[in-house]
């Protein structure tokens, strides 16, 4: 198995591939940026920060790692990006819409998440002239729980 984090981020990178798919008919879809992206529009799925709560442990500090259990807030980032010379703002809009319609609709990612919530969306450009790239950064909190001894298993 996979941590639980890494199980969030697969998921929603074959949700975004069909969204990729149904909405341009081509792109990229990345699950992190560790290469330099080089096809327009482009999808790529990051994770940033996570927070823990400790939760439901009487005696926390002497308890088994397999009776702690854990709240975790789980910041994922879905990147959108699109290269395009007529209309880039509409361009990235519409894939924004269909990667938060998606979202959405599957906001326990299957079973294993609590909640998936949009918590921000970044808008940058980078280039000039009608080669710009136009980008939003959307943030999603993920909370889940697991235990301490097994981070690869969602709780209830």
């Amino acid at each position: 198995m996979t941590h639980a984090r890494q199980q969030i981020r697969h998921r929603v990178t074959s949700l975004t591939l069909l969204t990729m798919a149904e909405q341009t008919g081509a792109g990229e879809v990345y699950r992190s940026r560790t290469r330099p992206i080089t096809l327009y529009p482009s999808i790529a799925v990051t994770g940033d920060n996570e927070y823990r709560l400790d939760v439901e442990n009487p005696g926390y500090i002497n308890a088994d790692p397999s009776d702690k259990r854990y709240r975790r807030f789980y910041d994922l980032k879905i990147e959108v990006a699109v290269q395009t010379e007529s209309d880039p703002d509409n361009v990235l809009d519409a894939l924004c819409s269909q990667v938060e319609t998606l979202m959405a609709a599957d906001d326990n990612m299957g079973g294993g998440v609590i909640a998936t919530d949009l918590i921000s969306c970044i808008f940058e450009r980078s280039g000039a002239g009608e080669k710009q790239t136009h980008i939003c950064v959307m943030t999603y909190r993920c909370e889940f729980r697991t235990t301490a001894a097994d981070p690869e298993t969602f709780l209830a």
